[in-house]
């Protein structure tokens, strides 16, 4: 486990939850390719295969967690209803993996299965061992990075033909985004660095201009 990568959920950083990540898998992977169209004709070898255009599924991500907790059984449940607690919430969770303060890994993502703690019952200090599996469902993105201080709009122009969506980075959303010089803003009420989600088929976005500095051109 790297000592200086930070985990966040929705800017929380784990640690505070007694939650630690001691493996990852799937942050840096490319998703599984959507099915290309094919033709399979008797009277040519192999098949034929669309390839124009490449799409993929969602990503999977895989965390390797444990959490150590005081107060015994009482203070290890507890402590684990209050961090499962975090993926109540409706929509996605912000996933932020700081590998660089100012270059962060970041995903929209939802939790997709049970949290299972595996522990043994002590009378004082306890450790559980569990893995997140956390879906994220728009896995390809550009991310901004917009630093609000005297100024806090963020601000992006775009050209699509494909839909886009923008998650703003302090939990709000703007949906099916595309069309012509299309002109976007966001207010933010407190000042801060937020890191800002471009998802969608950004590899056909036509035009591209925001306030924003751009950290990750697709990620």
């Amino acid at each position: 486990m790297a000592q200086n990568i930070k985990y966040y959920l929705d800017d929380v950083n784990l640690a505070s939850y007694g939650v630690f990540v001691s493996a990852s898998k799937g942050l840096l992977s490319r998703p599984k390719a959507k099915a290309s169209v094919k033709e399979n004709w008797t009277a040519h070898h192999g098949s034929i295969h669309d390839l124009s255009a490449r799409y993929v599924e969602e990503r999977t991500i895989a965390l390797d967690c444990f959490i150590k907790t005081s107060g015994g059984p009482s203070g290890f449940a507890e402590a684990m209803n209050t961090f499962m607690n975090v993926f109540s919430k409706s929509g996605t969770i912000r996933l932020k993996v700081e590998i660089d303060v100012n270059k962060p890994l970041v995903y929209e993502v939802y939790l997709d299965d049970a949290i299972d703690p595996d522990k043994i019952w002590q009378s004082a200090q306890m450790t559980g061992t569990f893995r997140l599996v956390l879906k994220e469902p728009s896995p390809v993105k550009r991310v901004l990075k917009f630093v609000a201080s005297g100024s806090r709009t963020a601000t992006i122009g775009l050209t699509s033909n494909k839909i886009v969506t923008v998650y703003w980075g302090d939990g709000s959303v703007t949906d099916d985004v595309s069309g012509t010089s299309q002109s976007l803003s966001h207010q933010y009420s407190a000042n801060g660095t937020y890191f800002i989600i471009v998802a969608g088929v950004i590899e056909e976005i036509e035009s591209f201009t925001t306030n924003a500095t751009v950290i990750w051109q697709k990620l």
